[in-house]
């Protein structure tokens, strides 16, 4: 989340296509840190992982 923080402000999540979150990044923050993680990860990233592991 490190390098989002010095990208935006703000954030729009996506999940199969349904906005899960369309708000202010610190608002996210403020309601979900404190006991979850959000973790996001570029399908073409994932793909490359995958392939290395092979």
């Amino acid at each position: 989340m490190e390098d989002i923080a010095t990208i935006c402000d703000r954030l729009i999540i996506v999940n199969h296509g349904e906005i899960m979150w369309n708000g202010q990044k610190q608002d996210l923050l403020d309601k979900f840190s404190s006991n979850k993680y959000i973790t996001l990860i570029n399908q073409k990233v994932l793909l490359r992982r995958i392939l290395r592991a092979k």
